[in-house]
Formats: C-alpha cells, structure tokens, sequence
C-alpha cells in the first residue's frame, strides 16, 4: 500500500481539516472514525495521529524540543509503526474552531517516564521532515519546562 506522505495534496505547514483529509484519503467521512484522535487509513499504509493542544480531554500535549512532540498516555497511539510497515503523520490543531496543521511524518518512542513539572507518563514523536519552528502557523507550547 502507498504512503499517504506521498500524496500530492499535502504539505508540511498547511491546514487541513477532516473532510479535506477524507477526501484526499479517497474514503468516507466517518465521524466514528476519522474524528479519533488517531486513525488508520484504509487504501494507505499511514496512521494519522490528530492532536489538539486545547482539548477536553485533559491531556498535556506539546513540543519537548524543536522536534520532539510529547503527549500524555491518554492518547492512544498504535505502537510499532515500523514492523507494521506504517508511517505515523502528525497533524496539530489549537482547538476544536480550527483545522490541522500537518508536520509530516514522525517516528514514535516507546514511553517516557517522569517529564518534569507533570505526574503523568507520556509518548513521545520525533518529527522526521520538519521542525516545530519552521511552521508559522501555530505556536506549539513548549513543555520543556
């Protein structure tokens, strides 16, 4: 299966929202399933992970470093992207009103223990095709902290 990384109407820096992507992924808008906050598709060998820094779920996310992205366990992320033969894409909205800003793909790290400043057990994402400084799009918070 081809890479949705690949697909022409995408661009590291540019908002997205759902529909666009379930157009461009040439499937169905499903709200039970693309409206997860990640999301395997099905004609690409791609998960999406779909972050929203504001949200009410009341987990912490945000940017440890200029290319690391952080995100407390109450994600839920499909471990082993690598032996499943998928890419992870990151894409990072600030709050429900708005659509999402893609960063390309990402490797995914196993979970990190004790961040300080928060009790929580956090996962984290190394951007692969971009920094967080590049993007003038938004302002991902830093929690480095």
């Amino acid at each position: 299966m081809p890479y949705f990384s690949d697909n022409e109407n995408l661009e590291i820096g540019e908002n997205y929202t759902r529909g666009m992507l379930a157009d461009y992924l040439n499937t169905r808008y499903v709200k039970e399933k693309i409206e997860r906050r990640t999301y395997v598709t099905p004609h690409y060998s791609s998960i999406i992970f779909f972050s929203t820094i504001n949200n009410t779920y009341r987990s912490v996310e945000g940017r440890l470093s200029d290319t690391i992205f952080v995100f407390s366990r109450g994600n839920y992320i499909i471990g082993d992207n690598e032996s499943m033969h998928k890419e992870i894409l990151l894409f990072v909205r600030m709050d429900d009103s708005t659509g999402f800003y893609y960063f390309g793909r990402c490797n995914y790290y196993e979970e990190y223990e004790n961040l300080e400043n928060y009790a929580d057990s956090f996962y984290f994402l190394e951007l692969m095709d971009t920094r967080f400084s590049k993007n003038k799009g938004i302002e991902i918070p830093d929690l480095s902290h």
